[in-house]
């Protein structure tokens, strides 16, 4: 135990800006995370589509035969 009270409130300062980066830095690895995970449902979002479409079409000319 730090009996010093400088140099304990000095300790709690360095270990509030320690917090506080770790907070930022986890907080911008989850937007990036977030983000790529976005952009894969909306990729696949559209792949879908594109496959509805395709079997509409499909069925649409199999009703034509």
């Amino acid at each position: 135990m730090i009996n010093n009270p400088l140099a304990r409130e000095a300790l709690k300062k360095a270990a509030s800006t320690v917090n506080s980066g770790v907070r930022q830095g986890v907080s911008s690895l989850i937007e990036q995370e977030t983000a790529t995970l976005r952009n894969r449902v909306s990729y696949l979002e559209r792949e879908l589509a594109e496959m509805k479409d395709r079997v509409e079409r499909l069925e649409r000319d199999a009703g034509r035969r």
